[in-house]
């Protein structure tokens, strides 16, 4: 793991965090009729046994483009409700994400996604976080790549978006 932070010592840390949920909340009112339609994708089909909750909705083909939509609610993201994630804070955090990514996956390897009782495995892969993405807000999964690997595994390279900015990277090396 490889991670770089900048401390700003003079910076007002509860203005800088009020004007960005502002910014987010006007950017959720401009998605309202979005957000009213998102449906989170059967838990089958997201690779989820009885003990998961999904987060994304099913995928849309948009131009050439595969795209998702996710949403993770403060209510129900953490524990003790959901019984995976723990630490909750003021955003999705780089375990939800991730958890996103293999939850895309799922519903990407086939129209019934893969078996729970056999999920995928992710044997490699990479992840690069940048801006937050904000609890109870839609945000957007696009698959940027998939590639056929040896041994019959796949790399899928999906990047993140909220309000029209990108905020992770997520590269996954999986097999079944």
């Amino acid at each position: 793991m490889n991670i770089e932070g900048v401390a700003f010592a003079h910076r007002d840390y509860a203005q800088w965090r009020a004007a960005a949920i502002a910014a987010v909340k006007q950017a959720s009112a401009a998605h309202a009729a979005l957000d009213a339609r998102f449906q989170v994708g059967p838990p089958k089909t997201l690779g989820l046994g009885t003990q998961g909750a999904g987060f994304l909705s099913v995928p849309q083909v948009i131009g050439d483009r595969l795209l998702l939509h996710g949403r993770v609610q403060a209510e129900t993201g953490f524990c003790p409700q959901h019984p995976l994630h723990v630490d909750p804070g003021d955003h999705v955090n780089a375990a939800q994400l991730l958890d996103c990514a293999m939850q895309a996956s799922h519903l990407l390897m086939g129209p019934e996604g893969v078996d729970p009782k056999a999920p995928l495995r992710c044997r490699a892969g990479r992840a690069q976080f940048g801006k937050l993405v904000e609890l109870d807000s839609l945000f957007e999964v696009i698959l940027q790549s998939r590639e056929d690997l040896p041994g019959g595994a796949q790399q899928l390279q999906y990047v993140f978006r909220r309000a029209h900015r990108d905020s992770a990277e997520i590269v996954l090396d999986l097999c079944a």
